[in-house]
């Protein structure tokens, strides 16, 4: 298995292309195209991206902020500054209908296992977003601006991180309004897999991509 790299030119977005994310499990591409670009300044880590063959973009009922989005349909975004494979790192949420989720995971993989989620006030947090949906392009994009100081207010003059970009997508039709998605009706997306054995779980540090800052 090889772990996906990103290099980031200041101030230039980098295209990664409309890339098929691959299946939590297995690891094999999904049907589901994802457009990502990013690009970063002094203050601010910015990713575009746009969620194709996505047609039930409408039937996601999630609107408020700080709560887990990923119940229906989101895309997210893992990272923590350094090399090696982090036991902490943020961990951020947006749906078709811009709402926000985030917070802090504590993930001990490496000893006891320990795992903690600490959520992060969505306005609180600096992030700028933005979210359209297209139900007659079954798409929906957006963006997000992370700043620098969310993500390592301790390590500010990092070049190397690590991340992972995931989509969680709807395979069937829901009419009650509290829907939540499961393994059989639901397509969990990784633009690195992870790998996972047993069920679809995205917190799986050691198979993070790579981003390097130039």
């Amino acid at each position: 298995f090889v772990v996906p790299e990103i290099h980031l030119q200041m101030n230039q977005f980098t295209s990664l292309g409309t890339d098929r994310f691959k299946h939590a499990m297995g690891g094999k591409e999904i049907d589901e195209r994802t457009d990502v670009q990013l690009k970063y300044g002094d203050t601010y880590l910015e990713i575009h991206f746009k969620c194709l063959d996505n047609p039930r973009v409408d039937q996601n009922d999630l609107t408020l902020d700080d709560r887990g989005l990923f119940k229906q349909e989101v895309f997210e975004l893992f990272i923590a500054a350094g090399k090696e494979a982090p036991e902490h790192y943020l961990e951020i949420q947006i749906n078709p209908n811009q709402a926000l989720f985030l917070g802090r995971v504590t993930n001990k993989f490496k000893s006891n296992r320990d795992y903690h989620f600490d959520s992060i006030k969505a306005q609180a947090s600096g992030i700028e977003r933005m979210v359209k949906k297209n139900a007659e392009d079954q798409s929906w994009s957006g963006y997000l601006k992370i700043p620098w100081a969310l993500i390592d207010a301790e390590l500010p003059d990092q070049t190397v991180y690590r991340l992972n970009m995931f989509r969680i997508i709807s395979n069937k039709d829901h009419f009650d309004k509290d829907w939540a998605g499961k393994r059989n009706n639901m397509t969990y997306g990784c633009w690195s897999s992870t790998l996972s054995k047993k069920r679809p779980n995205f917190h799986h540090p050691q198979y993070f991509g790579y981003l390097y800052l130039k």
